[in-house]
């Protein structure tokens, strides 16, 4: 099947259901039919109006810089298929009853993506920015289920919960206002970027600094809506406008949809660091939930752990002969580690948060022209 996604989507839809879906969009081709939509304690009615035809699909640049390098991959001990098989819902305490008795409104997670012509995605995205424009955007209160997921007497498949790091990791950058730190992002093992960044939401102030052979060679500033990059083995920089920064409101159980020609689709919000690297993977890790974790069957949630001082939840989950690992903050859904396995075990490309601080007093770096050659 043909994707239109940044990374490889994970699980195959349903046939059965996605031939259902096909002929309710036939039976109407303008308006997709109400459904009931279960949002925890409530119920209530969803309608798609499609009244506009403008596509605006964000798709997140990312900064692939292939070189050889050897790196020492110390064997890993906390992740092995039999783990994976080993977390059942029986391995964990749940109380249904307390599931439902929550305070907060989110939407939970609907695991067959509806399927939609072109033009209606197109429509989607035009209301969703007439609804941001009316009402901006709202977090969901986070607290509740924070709570829950401390306490680790949770089922490993609770739909409530496993909605709630979808939903954080779809939109992370709402949930933390600056962040610093260090990572390493390695797709390839013989060629790791080790990456420093910095992150000011509010004042649209970032910078990243890539890494290789312990070698400096890439810089990044973000100031007044341009991007700066300096290639620091030639100390010249190029400059240019931000990628647009038109916001929308998308409901999370739409920002990954199936055309009725069978392609999926993933809906992206502009990535606000206007970072590389670090904004794409760690810091708004939305491309990794929706395609890794938008067939729910397809993962469980593990323990909690403590992760550079951040309360993280392990998150495993399978792709056909792979088996993936992720640490996401639940307090914010910053990506904290991803890490890919073959059938074999062994290590075949990793995310790694080396060290971080969010909220803190942070004064961002600044581009200066005089230091650097214009190319």
């Amino acid at each position: 099947m043909k994707s239109l996604d940044l990374l490889e989507v994970l699980g195959e839809v349903n046939q059965k259901y996605l031939i259902e879906a096909q002929e309710n969009v036939l039976k109407n081709e303008k308006t997709i039919d109400s459904e009931n939509v279960v949002m925890e304690v409530e119920v209530i009615n969803k309608t798609s109006v499609w009244k506009y035809a403008t596509p605006i699909i964000s798709v997140a640049a990312v900064f692939m810089l292939i070189v050889g390098v050897t790196l020492h991959i110390s064997k890993r001990n906390d992740f092995t298929k039999k783990e994976y098989n080993s977390v059942t819902e029986s391995s964990m305490v749940t109380d249904e009853k307390d599931d439902l008795n929550t305070i907060n409104l989110l939407e939970l997670h609907i695991n067959m993506p509806p399927v939609y012509t072109v033009e209606q995605v197109n429509a989607l995205i035009d209301n969703g920015i007439d609804e941001y424009k009316r009402n901006q955007r709202e977090k969901i209160s986070v607290d509740n289920y924070i709570s829950k997921l401390k306490e680790q007497k949770y089922d490993s498949n609770s739909p409530e919960l496993k909605t709630y790091i979808y939903h954080m990791m779809l939109n992370s950058v709402d949930y933390y206002n600056n962040a610093e730190g260090s990572m390493t992002y390695a797709m390839n093992l013989k060629s790791p970027i080790d990456i420093y960044f910095q992150t000011d939401i509010a004042k649209g102030l970032s910078y990243e600094k890539e890494t290789e052979f312990n070698k400096p060679v890439n810089e990044f500033y973000v100031s007044d809506k341009m991007l700066y990059t300096i290639d620091l083995t030639t100390q010249k920089y190029t400059e240019q406008v931000c990628a647009s920064t038109v916001e929308f409101i998308i409901s999370d159980n739409e920002r990954v949809v199936m055309l009725d020609n069978g392609e999926k689709m993933s809906i992206s919000r502009n990535d606000i660091t206007n970072l590389g690297v670090s904004g794409n993977s760690c810091l708004f890790p939305q491309s990794y939930a929706m395609s890794y974790l938008c067939d729910f069957d397809n993962w469980k949630l593990g323990k909690i752990v403590d992760s550079l001082g951040r309360k993280c939840v392990e998150v495993v989950g399978k792709n056909q002969n792979q088996y993936f690992i992720m640490l996401v903050d639940i307090d914010t859904g910053i990506m904290m580690k991803h890490e890919v396995y073959d059938e074999s075990d062994n290590l075949t490309a990793y995310v790694k948060v080396n060290s971080i601080s969010i909220d803190s007093d942070l004064k961002v770096f600044e581009f200066d022209k005089n230091q650097y050659i214009m190319e």
